[in-house]
């Protein structure tokens, strides 16, 4: 399947990249193309003078275009009370603000408790997948059923308190399935929300605040085909100077900011180790 999906998209950029043509990588909520009253998705080749029509004041479309590079098309709008929105791309065009790829948000293994801040940051904190599992060293930071951490969050007025163990081989698990099922049902984890990370010592009958963040889990079968569009897109469009992996891979770190929110870079190198077809070069 993966083959066939590279194969297409070779085919759609080696008939035409013309410059005032937009090609859709990433949609948010539900956006129509007025003209056709189709759904907006990737792959889409869409222009300037082309209509849109945003479903709710939320939704967004993430677009590439060989001369402005990465754009979000978001609906301009006066009030909340407005449900739906039509527009024309030109005028909704704003250029992704760049993310370098830097060590600031921790080393990837967890040593202390002043670590988890700058592990999970103090923003978003994206997740691709279901799970995430964190490195623990267990000689430095002990965790057991009197000294355990708690992923804390509140929805529709419960607070909710989940205990966090790390694995035998000293993994930390954040899986969502897990975290947002509850004895009221089953918690919607896309809708915006903060997260605390406590520590409590239930010995000591004491508690540490550890963090904030705002996790955000993203579809790892929808974040693969999106990279691999924008793998294509930039080197079939690239005329000054062959694309590496070390570029190739700022450029994935580089989308994901800009589009999900922020992500631990070390999780992220992890993860795109392992998806090899993303790094090899065409």
């Amino acid at each position: 399947m993966r083959k066939i999906f590279i194969v297409s998209f070779f085919l759609l950029f080696t008939i035409s990249t013309q410059a005032q043509d937009y090609y859709v990588l990433h949609v948010k909520g539900v956006v129509l193309d007025k003209e056709s009253g189709k759904s907006i998705s990737i792959g889409d080749r869409i222009t300037g003078n082309s209509e849109v029509i945003f479903k709710s004041t939320d939704a967004k479309v993430v677009v590439l275009n060989k001369e402005k590079g990465r754009a979000i098309l978001q609906p301009k709008v006066n009030t909340e009370a407005e449900s739906e929105i039509a527009q024309f791309v030109k005028n909704m065009f704003v250029p992704m603000k760049k993310s370098i790829r830097m060590s600031t948000r921790g080393e990837g293994v967890i040593e202390s408790f002043s670590d988890f801040k700058p592990y999970f940051g103090e923003s978003t904190f994206v997740v691709i997948g279901d799970e995430i599992l964190i490195p623990i060293n267990k000689e430095k930071l002990s965790l057991d059923h009197n000294q355990f951490l708690v992923y804390r969050y509140e929805k529709d007025g419960t607070r909710v308190n989940k205990k966090l163990h790390p694995h035998h081989h000293g993994l930390l698990s954040i899986h969502k399935d897990k975290l947002y099922n509850h004895k009221n049902g089953v918690f919607n984890h896309e809708e915006p929300h903060t997260v605390d990370l406590y520590f409590f010592d239930k010995k000591k009958n004491t508690s540490k605040k550890l963090t904030s963040f705002n996790p955000v889990f993203v579809s790892d079968k929808q974040l693969l085909s999106e990279l691999q569009y924008l793998k294509t897109f930039l080197v079939e469009t690239n005329e000054e100077k062959p694309f590496t992996k070390e570029l190739l891979t700022d450029e994935y770190y580089d989308y994901i900011v800009g589009t999900y929110g922020k992500i631990n870079q070390s999780y992220f190198e992890k993860w795109l180790e392992k998806e090899t077809e993303l790094l090899e070069l065409l």
